[in-house]
């Protein structure tokens, strides 16, 4: 689910737009992958958690 906000800001002229997301799950995975200053990938990683065990997952 995605709520759209819209927050005024003092001393700012417009109004921002700010997503919020809410998320119930049980087991979660990602990947980061690392990239050089010139382009191109240097390295990739993958973690996760599992909140019914309570451990990393990957």
């Amino acid at each position: 689910m995605a709520i759209d906000v819209y927050l005024h800001i003092e001393g700012t002229e417009g109004m921002l737009l700010i997503d919020l997301v809410s998320l119930q799950f049980s087991k979660v995975k990602w990947k980061n992958s690392q990239q050089r200053i010139g382009g191109g990938e240097v390295g990739q990683t993958a973690d996760g958690w599992d909140l019914s065990c309570n451990n990393s997952c990957a």
